[in-house]
């Protein structure tokens, strides 16, 4: 037993005494961490600006009910817009309810007249 604690002592004191380029292989060498890019900033999207648009709407089968200038950062706002507008339009004025058939007789009775409700289904612009 005395024989291989003098042994393995003798190994001991062999490997400390190997050049320090043999030691340095035993170990796995450290491979310092790669410091990471820098991204750039984002660009900053452009707002979008007001337009004027010329607007009509109506609906189908009948003439234009609206037609106007309005201001819009698209097309499709603009379009939402124009129907509001026009909606708006049609909202603000009183259709009369007794409309005087054409007659010869002035003494006749008014009838109920009968009108398309209001709508602006269909809006375009340019």
């Amino acid at each position: 037993m005395r024989r291989v604690l003098i042994a393995m002592a003798a190994l001991g004191l062999a490997w400390a005494a190997m050049p320090s380029r043999l030691n340095a292989q035993a170990v796995a060498p450290v491979v310092p961490t790669p410091v990471p890019a820098t991204t750039p900033a984002p660009t900053p999207i452009a707002a979008h600006t007001a337009q004027i648009f010329s607007c009509s709407c109506s609906s189908p089968g009948q003439p234009v009910a609206w037609m106007g200038r309005l201001s819009a950062s698209s097309y499709v706002m603009a379009r939402q817009a124009a129907q509001g507008a026009c909606l708006g339009y049609l909202g603000s004025k009183p259709i009369s309810p007794l409309i005087q058939p054409p007659s010869s007789s002035l003494l006749s009775a008014p009838t109920q007249a009968l009108t398309a409700p209001k709508q602006c289904t269909a809006c375009a612009c340019n």
